[in-house]
């Protein structure tokens, strides 16, 4: 069998949909006729979750020059955010991100906290994420 071809064939036939669609039997479709109930791999959401984190680090060192300047913990502690919210909803956090590039870690962990993320969305995220903002290191 050669793989190549039927790939090739494949694609032809059910076309490359990079976003979720409904497909003729209302099934809802993805990429070359992958039936989203079916599900994915664990390999494959982790390779998801790659890509999704280089998207989100390219997103922060575009948007924010001081972010190589921050220390491992402090850069994931942004990702992590970037990646719950994107990077519209981690912009709308102002005053944390002022904060953060002038070096005030305090300040940052009250306005990560001081938000609706924090008191009702993700309390429990919000903690242990502004808990490492503080000290640079997860506790």
């Amino acid at each position: 069998m050669n793989r190549q071809r039927l790939k090739e064939r494949l694609i032809s036939d059910e076309g490359c949909e990079l976003k979720p669609y409904p497909d003729k039997y209302n099934n809802w479709t993805v990429g070359v006729g992958r039936l989203m109930s079916r599900g994915i791999s664990q390999e494959e959401a982790f390779f998801l979750l790659a890509g999704d984190i280089e998207l989100c680090e390219a997103q922060l060192r575009d948007n924010f020059v001081w972010f190589e300047n921050l220390d491992d913990v402090r850069q994931e502690v942004l990702l992590n955010m970037c990646f719950q919210l994107g990077i519209g909803g981690l912009k709308k956090f102002r005053k944390f991100l002022k904060a953060l590039e002038e070096r005030r870690f305090a300040v940052a962990k009250e306005e990560m906290l001081d938000s609706k993320w924090a008191k009702k969305d993700s309390p429990g995220r919000a903690n242990e994420l502004s808990d490492a903002m503080l000290v640079g290191r997860w506790l």
